[in-house]
């Protein structure tokens, strides 16, 4: 397996990690992990975080073998290999791949949003 720098993919898991506790916040989620009791609205993304618990990756990206535990994730991760940046924070100067990503990362961190008036 080739030697990777790891710090995009830690910077993903960690707004990933981020946008499920915001998330978490809100009514109408009904599965939560019997292991660290994140509520999840989805039983599919219950059994992908389950899947992280345990160490079990099994979709793969073909560039660098990194293994991931859903084709969401995968997706996710296959954007660090080509995908476009298109959305940046203003304050902070991260990148993101979706709209959604960079909303979430301006209501987590408390940043001003500049699409607001």
């Amino acid at each position: 397996m080739p030697v990777m720098d790891t710090k995009p993919d830690l910077i993903a898991t960690t707004i990933i990690y981020i946008m499920v506790k915001v998330r978490n916040r809100n009514t109408g989620q009904k599965y939560q992990c019997p292991l660290c009791g994140l509520l999840f609205g989805y039983k599919w993304t219950l059994a992908a975080h389950c899947r992280q618990h345990k160490g079990k990756y099994p979709y793969y990206c073909p560039t660098c073998d990194k293994g991931c535990a859903s084709t969401s994730y995968l997706k996710r991760h296959l954007y660090l290999h080509g995908g476009s940046t298109d959305f940046e924070c203003q304050t902070c100067g991260m990148q993101f791949y979706q709209m959604k990503e960079l909303t979430d990362h301006i209501k987590t961190l408390n940043h001003v949003d500049p699409y607001k008036k």
